[in-house]
Order: C-alpha cells, then structure tokens, then sequence
C-alpha cells in the first residue's frame, strides 16, 4: 500500500478536486466541509486508486497504533461521511466501492490536473444530472476558436454548478439508432429523450438552469423526439414497430393528441425553419416532403450494398442546404454530408480532415457563421465547430480545420446551439460497465472483480483469471478474480471484443478491429506476450472466435461486408489454414461445447439456435425465439444465452430433450446490460452480466464571438 499523499499536487476525480496536504475538497471550483479523519481517509484511498485498502491499514493511517478509538466505528463514520459528500450510492457506486470483509477500494479514475496559471480556457456548466450519480465533469475547453485569425473574443465563463437534479424515475438520456439522439431547447426549457424501463422511452423536460425532470405526457408507446417546431408548438416523434425505421408523428405541445405522418418511417427528421417542408432519412436515402409528410421525393442516395444509412438531417438557417449523418455498415463509421435543398448533389464534409475520425451529428449556429458536430477518435467523442460561408471566416481563402470544444474525462455528443448561439447544450457521459453474477437464491445481481469497467469478459478454466474488454476502452486486459494483478494486453487504436481463454490458459483468442479494416481473429499468447492475427480478410468480418477442446482449433463466423452473407469456418491455429463448416451458410455466433462433440450456432436473424454433431457432420434445430449470446455449460450438457422479446430473460436450452429453462427474468432489469445484451458464464456455470452504470448528464458550454 502506497503512503497517503503529502505534496501540495491537486487531484482531480470527476467534478471534484482535493488536495491531499491540506484536506481540502472543491465541487466545481466550491469548497466541500470534509472532517479531518474523512479527510485522511480520502486521501489515502485515492493515492490507492484500483486498489484494495484494508481496514486494519486505514486504522493505522487515520487514527495511528496508539489512539484508543472504536475503530469499527470510525471507519464506518468517515466512509459515510466521504460518500455523502461525494454523493457516492453505495449500492451502485461511482467512487468508492466496499470489498466485504476487507476494506475499501477508490474505482473512479483520479488525474492530476495543470496547476493555477495553467489553463485558462473556459469549461462547461453542469445542467442536468440524468442519473443519480455525480458525473465527473468535463476539463477546460477550447475558446481559441480561431487561432490563426486575430479577432476578438469574449471568453466564457469559470465552471459553475447550476443544479444537481432528481428524476421522477430512473431515467437517462436514450440511445437511439447510431448516436445520442437530440436535445431541443426553448431558451427556458431544454427536452430531451429518455429510457424509463425496459426497452421504453419517454419525452422528458427540465429547466434551463436546473430543476427536477417532469416527463410530457404522450398518447404515443416509446417516443422518441426527432425535432421540435421553430413555433415551440409541436413534437416530430418516431413510434411504434420497426428496428431502424420507424412511424413519424406530430404531437402538440404542451398538450393535444399525435397524429402519424402519412405512411412516413424514418431514423432522423427535422423541419424547414419556415415549417412547410420536412427533411428525413430512411435507408440509404434523404427525403423531402411537406410539412405533412406528402410529396415526398429522395434528393440524395448512398451505397444500399453497404448498408448506408442516412440519419440526423437539420436545415441550414437559410433553408438552402441539409447537412446529415450517413452510417457505413461496412465500414461501422459515420460521417457528414451537406446536398442543396433542391437536390444536385451531395458532398461530404471534412473530408480531408476526418482521416482517423468518424464525425455526425451536427447543426448550425442560428447566426449560421457556425455548424457545431460530434467527432469520435480512440473511444470518444467531443464537440467540435466548422466555420461555415457565412462571415469573415467562411469567406477565407482557404477554410479553417473544425475546432476542438470539449475535452476530459466525458464524451460528448448532440450539440445544441441556444437561440441567441451563445450557448451549446451537450450531452456528457461517462461510460461505465459493471461486471454482475446471478444468485438464483435470492433472485438477484451481484457485484464480483471490484473496480472493473467492463462489457465482455471469460474466465480461465481454471476459474482464477478472468480475461476481459473494459468499458468503453476496449482494449485486452486481464486479472484476478478480485480485480488484483490487473494487466494490459493491447493498446489502442485496436478494438477488442469476445476474449475467450484457450482450453490450457496460456492464450486469449479474441475478434478485434484496426482503424479502417473490418474485424479480424487475434490470438494473445502468455508465454511471449505477442499478439498475432489469425484469421481475417478485406471486406469480410471475422468474428466469435471460440476453442476447440484440445486448443488446436478455432470456429469463428465470418460475414461479406458486400452482401451481408455469413458462414462459420475453422481455422488450425498452428498453421493458419481455413476451412469451412459444412452445412453452415447464414449462421454465426458459433461455440464450440467443452467435450469437443458440438458447435452450436445462431441463424442470421438470431431466432434459431443450431448445433452441429462434429463427427456425424449433422445440423439440427435446438430451440426457435430470438436469442443471442450463447454459451455451453462445462459439462456440455446445457446451452445459456439471452432471450430477445419483449420480456427478455436469461436462459438455458437442455442439449438432450431440447427443453427451454428461464434462469433469470430480465425484463425489469434493463440497465443490466451495457452496450449489448451480451452474456458470460462463470466456472460453476453463473450467468453474468455487465450492468450498466453510465452517468449521463446535460451541460452548457459557453461561448461566443466580437
């Protein structure tokens, strides 16, 4: 264990920063009262950060051998002082996690930041807190705009929290198709989506500068906001069936009843400014129509056979251009576009500047001199600002490179000018992913490898290592099963997904991506500590990989990027060589059972699951709903994966008589999953699941020009 800290640095943790020598502890630039014994034991757990302190060293460190205290006591004391402070739940923790019958463990990432004098950009003001952790605010931002031009400008001001908010429900701001979905404001309230349940949404409203969340009341199931009219008197919803496109709506506001738009369905739509013209996205192309949605005519077009999406349309201030995000499945990246309103012909954006990034998202200033988007590199996402035609900047000889708006320990996304542009909204977030194992005796979640953030994980055989992806990191790590002799096994800019241990633990095989390239199969070996590729071409994916019994072997899916056509192959490790399974064209997500003796696969459309006798060289039907994420029991006697419906569920499929168990309801546990309803399974055969404890929250960023 590391001594408590006693220079005069200052570390940072979220919102807060604390500078150990002094005991003193600042929110957003506000001094916090901590007591003297909380305030050493603060100190101490964070010069441990990802470690485990015990009692018996707090004792020593915060009282000394000497003091006749009940230390018990005085422990319990200052831990429940720090967490009232921090606004720490010890349920879900964001900062300080209990070990049982040991001690304590700091998991929040502590940074030390530039020291006074160091730094004097602007940074944002916190609006709404969508979760009922404190959200680790952002660093300070870029107001230097302009660095190559010499103008004026009025610089925003220090942080300040505006208000730390209560929900009427556990709510947060809603992924919707490829990104954050948008944020509206009115100059007095700020509207927004979020998820109130399983798979539900609701629109919800909070002050501009801070109040508890109300939600507007809908007539419609699961809406979710697209747009909000220059009039502030109507909602653009989407509802009702469908997975990407969905049924367009208007709906009154404050108060009235929706009405469905024509037979639109779309993933993105916003009106004109002057209203009479809709803009949207649905598959591969752009739209316009009237106002109630008739008319309709495609003015841009991308590539259907890699599956192109075209979403989050908004009007230039003018109503002469549209600029959009287009999705590339091929390729998982999005990128921007601006076409005329009349339709000759789309470009992209940035397009010699977003080498190595994907950016969507975007809309304009209402002066028009700015369009403010999202950008995503190594993991994360910030606001960025393009000056666009109109003004000294737009007209420059050669245009200026977007600016960087945000930065620190957030992610960023759906930019939001204010009326008078004064003002971006944004959504920050911090991700985070929780590893929880099922106890069927209590019919509930628990927490085990303390302090790690991760979304897919696979114990060794053996069941002492667990190797696994931290959340949203994605790279290759492994540990104890205590979270203890933590190891980095890849760094970025690889992607990891799907580790799974070789049969004799001394390698991890996994799926992973390179910038620009699709998935591939990589194998880690201990021994040398080299990755190597093992599988993997252009313009296909190659994913899943999974053991043979004697480690030799590899099944994996591999999937045309072109067509979308997918099969399972085997690949011999030692040599490299590639062989299909017979029989297995449009299936993936192959596992290979423990004995050797079956494959087990998942048809295209996940609503079948498949096994292959490996000697008889036979397929037959196991089980029909849809499903993901298998995996074999040890025994080879069971299959375990998720039940995607309405009221999911975790569940077993007997190999023998092919009878469905459900282990686990799910259905009222949501945030049990993160990104994905992914699945592991422990040594013993516990189902375990990454839950979710993202923070996401709503911040002003202030800025502006002379």
């Amino acid at each position: 264990m590391k001594a408590p800290h006693s220079s005069a640095d200052v570390f940072r943790f979220g919102p807060f920063e604390f500078r150990p020598d002094r005991g003193k502890l600042r929110k957003f630039g506000r001094p916090l009262k901590l007591q003297p014994q909380p305030a050493r034991l603060l100190a101490l757990l964070i010069n441990n950060a990802g470690e485990v302190v015990k009692r018996e060293e707090i004792q020593e460190a915060v009282w000394g051998g000497d003091t006749q205290v009940d230390y018990e006591l005085g422990v319990n004391r200052c831990i429940r002082q720090i967490r009232s402070v921090l606004l720490d739940n010890p349920d879900a923790p964001f900062y300080i996690r209990t070990i049982p019958r040991q001690g304590y463990s700091f998991i929040a990432a502590v940074e030390k930041p530039p020291r006074d004098g160091e730094d004097s950009r602007p940074s944002v003001d916190q609006i709404h807190s969508a979760g009922v952790a404190p959200l680790p605010t952002a660093q300070t931002l870029a107001t230097d705009l302009l660095p190559a031009v010499d103008l004026p400008m009025k610089r925003a001001q220090a942080p300040q929290e505006v208000a730390s908010l209560g929900l009427v429900r556990p709510a947060k701001p809603l992924r919707w198709i490829y990104r954050l979905p948008p944020i509206f404001t009115d100059g007095f309230r700020i509207y927004f989506s979020v998820v109130s349940g399983a798979a539900t949404s609701e629109i919800a409203q909070v002050a501009a500068m801070g109040s508890e969340t109300s939600i507007v009341p809908s007539s419609l199931p699961s809406p979710i906001l697209l747009d909000f009219s220059a009039s502030r008197s109507q909602f653009l919803l989407a509802s009702g069936a469908g997975i990407l496109e969905l049924p367009v709506w208007i709906q009154p506001f404050p108060s009235g009843s929706a009405r469905r738009l024509s037979e639109l369905s779309a993933h993105g739509a916003s009106w004109s400014p002057d209203g009479e013209q809709l803009a949207y996205g649905s598959g591969n192309g752009l739209y316009i129509a009237s106002s109630s949605g008739a008319n309709s005519r495609r003015i841009a077009s991308f590539d259907a056979g890699r599956r192109q999406r075209v979403y989050w349309p908004r009007w230039s201030p003018d109503g002469r251009h549209i600029r959009f995000s287009v999705y590339d499945g091929s390729t998982r990246s999005s990128s921007l576009w601006e076409v005329p309103a009349q339709g000759d012909g789309p470009h992209q954006l940035f397009s010699s500047w977003s080498e190595g990034r994907e950016s969507c998202c975007g809309t304009w200033t209402p002066d028009s001199r700015y369009y403010v988007f999202t950008s995503s590199r190594d993991g994360r996402n910030d606001i960025w600002a393009a000056a666009t035609g109109s003004g000294i900047l737009g007209r420059l000889s050669k245009p200026l490179d977007p600016i960087q708006l945000t930065a620190g320990p957030l992610s960023y996304s759906a930019p939001c000018p204010s009326k008078d542009g004064s003002t971006i909204l944004t959504i920050g977030e911090a991700r985070r992913g929780e590893l929880m194992s099922f106890d069927s005796k209590s019919d509930s979640f628990l927490a085990f490898a303390s302090g790690i953030s991760a979304s897919q994980a696979d114990f060794s055989r053996d069941g002492n290592r667990l190797a696994f992806a931290p959340f949203p990191d994605g790279s290759l790590w492994r540990s104890k099963l205590d979270g203890t002799d933590r190891r980095q096994l890849s760094f970025a800019p690889l992607q990891v997904r799907m580790p799974r241990w070789a049969p004799d633990g001394t390698r991890i095989a996994f799926h992973g991506k390179a910038p620009d390239s699709p998935f591939a199969i990589y194998i880690y070996s201990e021994q040398d500590g080299v990755t190597r590729q093992l599988a993997g071409e252009a313009n296909h994916d190659a994913i899943d990989p999974d053991w043979s019994a004697d480690g030799r072997q590899i099944v994996l899916s591999d999937t045309s990027l072109k067509d979308q056509s997918s099969l399972l192959q085997i690949a011999n490790v030692a040599t490299g060589g590639i062989s299909s399974v017979e029989g297995s064209t449009g299936l993936r997500s192959p596992r290979w059972s423990p004995d050797g003796r079956y494959i087990s696969a998942l048809t295209a459309d996940l609503s079948t699951l498949m096994l292959f006798d490996v000697a008889a060289k036979k397929w037959a039907r196991l089980a029909n709903f849809r499903m993901g994420y298998p995996n074999w029991s040890r025994d080879s006697k069971y299959i375990y994966l998720v039940k995607l419906a309405q009221s999911p569920g975790i569940c077993r499929v007997r190999v023998s008589d092919r009878k469905v168990e459900l282990v686990a309801d799910m259905s009222r546990r949501s945030q049990y999953w993160t990104d994905d309803a992914w699945l592991g399974l422990t040594p013993d055969n516990t189902p375990f699941v990454s839950r979710d404890i993202s923070i996401q929250q709503i911040f002003a960023l202030h800025w502006s020009m002379r």
